[in-house]
């Protein structure tokens, strides 16, 4: 869900990231109470730069006039302390981290993406809702990123299919592959937002798109074989798709069996 991006080191009431080139090192104390927020602790060459016991002093920080090479820092910190949170089961204080970086971005492109990656925390939250409301959000800023666009409509078109809103799904999931149709995950979740509307024939021609363009994913394979076998009516309905789940299924055999 999120990933790491520092050297930094997890301990067991925090982390601490190594100094950097410019000699910056950031110490974060974690809280023992879901009520209490994070503190973090800059150093240059070992010397004491700023100490920010929450994250209204940690906000105030990354709005202030401060280097931004000391903000680019803490923000790092930051984003490790929402990772540590979330692969600690406390998703809801990572979503305050998150949404703290998010407010907090330097630019809006970045903005965007710290959006994202609260969305995707939503999301394994099981709060479907809670992320199409951010991925939304991010819209509005009109990313000029080519990528940020297709997961922004991607992810919403997945999220809105966990809620049952198949025909809003499916809009968000035609304008993701018209940014880029050589990408999988737009046509599985088409697939599954057809699907949803009882088009299952046209669901599962998306979900062979997906297998085509990603056949090494378990995931688009399993979403398709499961349509298959919750619909088998589809292998009669058209003669050329059932050559064409044939050849996908025995591909996949045969692929296992190299493995």
């Amino acid at each position: 869900m999120l990933t790491d991006e520092g050297n930094l080191q997890s301990g067991t009431s925090g982390f601490t990231r190594d100094a950097d080139a410019k000699g910056y090192s950031v110490t974060c104390m974690m809280p023992d109470s879901d009520m209490a927020d994070a503190g973090f602790g800059l150093t240059r060459w070992d010397v004491p730069v700023v100490r920010l016991r929450n994250m209204a002093e940690t906000r105030a920080f990354l709005h202030s006039d401060a280097p931004d090479e000391q903000k680019a820092v803490i923000r790092e910190a930051i984003h490790h302390a929402a990772e540590c949170c979330y692969h600690t089961h406390r998703g809801k204080i990572a979503a305050r981290y998150l949404r703290a970086l998010a407010d907090c971005a330097p630019d809006l492109a970045d903005k965007a993406k710290q959006l994202r990656n609260l969305g995707m925390l939503c999301e394994g939250l099981g709060e479907f809702a809670e992320a199409v409301t951010v991925y939304s959000e991010a819209l509005l800023l009109e990313p000029i990123d080519h990528d940020e666009w297709y997961w922004l409509h991607n992810n919403i078109g997945y999220s809105l299919v966990q809620l049952g809103r198949h025909a809003e799904a499916e809009r968000h999931c035609r304008m993701a592959i018209d940014i880029d149709s050589a990408r999988f995950n737009a046509h599985k979740n088409l697939g599954l937002a057809v699907a949803g509307q009882g088009r299952y024939l046209e669901a599962a021609r998306c979900l062979a798109e997906a297998v085509k363009l990603a056949p090494g994913v378990p995931r688009a394979f399993e979403a398709l074989a499961e349509m298959v076998a919750t619909h088998p009516e589809v292998l009669d309905q058209d003669a050329e798709w059932a050559q064409c789940w044939d050849q996908i299924r025995k591909d996949r055999e045969s692929g296992n069996r190299r493995t």
